[in-house]
């Protein structure tokens, strides 16, 4: 059985080597062209060094570990204040039970000012 498997291991790599080689030095046909419209380039432009985004660490909160936080950034909540500002039903419908966004809230509005 393992003499079997050895020799199957060398047919595939001799078989490998042989399809490789024959890749390599296959000239590109019109098969190999693409066919779609040309492709543009444009410029993506850089970010303003004056434009600097405000994120706070929400984790500072009590009871925010890095998933929530994370859960709250998704859901377009990256600061005190706007977590402060959130209505507590509509960031309690993002998490399990547990989360006492109640709580939340309330010490964002602390850490906010």
């Amino acid at each position: 059985m393992k003499r079997l498997l050895r020799f199957l291991t060398l047919a595939g790599v001799v078989a490998g080597a042989v399809w490789y080689a024959r890749q390599k030095g296959r000239p590109v046909s019109s098969e190999d062209a693409w066919e779609g419209p040309p492709l543009e380039l444009k410029a993506v432009p850089d970010p303003a060094p004056s434009s600097v985004s405000t994120v706070d660490d929400l984790t500072r909160i009590k009871g925010i570990g890095p998933v929530s936080a994370k859960k709250l950034t998704d859901f377009g909540i990256t600061t005190f204040a706007a977590l402060a500002a959130a209505d507590p039903e509509a960031v309690a419908a993002r998490f399990d039970s547990r989360a006492n966004v109640v709580d939340w809230i309330a010490q964002a509005k602390q850490l906010e000012s």
